[in-house]
């Protein structure tokens, strides 16, 4: 640990709270967090923060089905669900909130009613830093045909621009990131999944 803290010039404190923002967030309850051992492990081998999520497998099944279902994240984003939903129907068939909760990129991010005789309700939410990231990417590609290669050298070019206050060249990189997108689509996408 003292040489990862050593190398991004930060306290452990500040490590250990980057490696919750990335890695840490999934929950069977709502209210207990867990850290992604796949995640963890990695990072501590590679010593940096890189998107392990899809790197643990099972993305194009995903893929897949959010190109099948035109799945669109703010209809996913903080819905309520029970704990009987997840029993109904087999993964592929169900409704995309349910899926993305039973393949791990949403998580009980909140317990709305915790009484099991009641039946429990939990709220979802994106888990990390590394999930988003993999969500993002797969919902840029699968929803408006949007390459991640194409983008990078972009985003880069756009954070310099920011850092270094060249307004024309941010307003020129943003104008060629959204002239990739198809026109004709009718979703609107939010700049957010654009830039991270």
């Amino acid at each position: 640990m003292d040489l990862i803290v050593e190398k991004y010039r930060i306290s452990q404190d500040e490590l250990i709270e980057l490696l919750k923002e990335y890695y840490n967030g999934f929950s069977f309850d709502g209210i207990h967090k867990v850290y992604n051992p796949y995640a963890v492990v990695m990072f501590f081998a590679k010593q940096e923060f890189l998107p392990f999520w899809s790197l643990s497998g099972g993305s194009q099944f995903v893929y897949n089905y959010l190109k099948e279902k035109n799945v669109a994240l703010d209809k996913v984003l903080g819905k309520e669900l029970t704990e009987a939903t997840f029993t109904r129907k087999e993964i592929e068939n169900t409704e995309p909130v349910v899926f993305l909760t039973q393949a791990g990129y949403l998580t009980f991010s909140e317990a709305i009613r915790t009484e099991p005789l009641e039946g429990r309700v939990f709220k979802v939410g994106i888990p990390n830093i590394d999930v988003q990231t993999e969500l993002d990417t797969l919902l840029l590609e699968t929803q408006y045909g949007v390459q991640e290669d194409n983008l990078v050298d972009k985003v880069r070019a756009l954070k310099n621009s920011i850092k270094e206050e060249k307004f024309e060249d941010m307003i020129t990189v943003l104008n060629s990131i959204l002239s990739e997108l198809p026109y004709e689509s009718k979703k609107e996408i939010s700049y957010e999944n654009i830039c991270i």
